[in-house]
């Protein structure tokens, strides 16, 4: 009778133990890929290369037109009253170290007046890259999605399998969707950077043009005549005619007051030429470009541009790195930091954090305080 007590009970157990199917985990999922591919296709990929390629296109089409030389002339004239009162408020201070001639200012001056219409016309491309960077920039939950579905094929297979709703992205919820506000701010606070920058490379080139020395145009030809020497004919005849919207193999795509300078600097071969002037509007570009990240990044990095921010009213912490977040995307060569940036109220937090800190315990601590448990416990628990 007890055996057969024994046998149900085993049986009642192995029933209660028979195997269940087992529920499994779900297959590891790169949840930042999406977001980073999102960031270099908007940024870099709108942002930067179809900007540079779209710039160069228009700046070497426009710059030489009447309409274009006309625009100079007039920003030039425009130009004139400004040059010629800081000139004569250095005097008066006594800043001034030599006198220039008109002649050679006037010179200057329409030089400094070129590249400030270069800079502009190269915006056109900016600006109008915009409409597709907004467009992404609303539907980028959609695209992410997308790409996390290509990029993690077996979680997403999972997840439906299973009827699981998948987990959201890190970045779905701190993501804030930028306005047309935020863009365009970040395109004029770019602008005026740009330009600033400009104006004072312009001054050296003024000061190196008139000492009879090389500058930044010729060094930026010189490097466009050495590649053009590299490459095959083939390959640098490609080059000129796809940013030549004339298709012409004469000297239409460059500007007529810079032919002169430009044949004594990369010889008079025609298509050496087109192909050194093509080269210095993409040297401009990348170098104001990178120059300006450089600056911004580091104003932001060390905290300089909070007092800046302050006076725009911008005093809030969150809504300061908000502001460096729409400003840098305007600029390539910087990463998207969402709120990375440490500015100096961050550093502050982090110190009183650190200060206030319970400190971790050492080995030896812990093995100290095990032992203290040990002779605390009863005989019984000691068991």
């Amino acid at each position: 009778m007890e055996d057969l007590t024994i046998e149900k009970t085993k049986e009642s157990c192995d029933l209660l133990e028979a195997p269940t199917t087992p529920v499994t985990s779900a297959p590891a999922r790169d949840t930042n890929f999406a977001n980073k591919a999102f960031n270099w296709l908007n940024y870099c990929g709108l942002g930067f290369l179809a900007n540079s390629a779209s710039s160069l296109f228009i700046t070497y089409n426009v710059m030489p037109t009447d309409t274009a030389q006309k625009g100079v002339e007039k920003l030039a004239n425009g130009m004139k009253p400004v040059v010629g009162g800081f000139g004569r408020l250095k005097n008066a201070l006594g800043f001034s170290k030599k006198e220039i001639d008109l002649v050679t200012r006037d010179l200057h001056i329409a030089e400094s007046a070129r590249s400030t219409a270069e800079i502009l016309v190269m915006t056109i491309a900016g600006t109008l890259m915009l409409f597709p960077m907004k467009w992404m920039e609303d539907h980028k939950k959609a695209i992410v999605e997308r790409i996390d579905k290509w990029k993690n094929p077996e979680y997403h297979e999972h997840c439906q399998q299973n009827n699981i709703t998948p987990e959201a992205l890190p970045h779905e919820a701190k993501e804030n969707k930028k306005s047309w506000g935020n863009l365009i701010w970040a395109r004029a606070v770019g602008l005026a950077s740009v330009l600033g920058i400009d104006a004072v490379m312009q001054v050296f080139n003024n000061n190196r043009h008139s000492a009879g020395k090389w500058n930044m145009d010729t060094v930026e030809w010189k490097l466009g005549g050495s590649i053009y020497d590299k490459l095959p004919k083939s390959t640098s005849e490609k080059f000129i005619n796809f940013f030549s919207a004339r298709k012409s193999s004469d000297l239409s795509g460059i500007q007529p007051q810079l032919r002169e300078t430009l044949e004594k600097t990369v010889s008079n071969d025609k298509n050496r030429m087109m192909f050194a002037e093509q080269t210095r509007f993409l040297s401009k570009e990348l170098s104001l470009t990178m120059i300006i990240a450089g600056i911004v990044y580091a104003l932001a990095k060390t905290g300089v541009a909070e007092p800046a921010l302050n006076k725009a009213g911008i005093k809030n912490s969150k809504d300061q790195h908000q502001a460096i977040d729409d400003m840098l995307p305007d600029v390539p060569f910087v990463p998207i930091t969402k709120g990375e940036v440490e500015l100096p109220d961050d550093k502050v937090k982090k110190i009183t954090a650190e200060k206030f800190k319970k400190p971790k315990p050492s080995e030896k601590q812990e093995s100290w305080v095990a032992q203290a448990n040990n002779y605390a416990m009863t005989p019984q628990q000691q068991r």
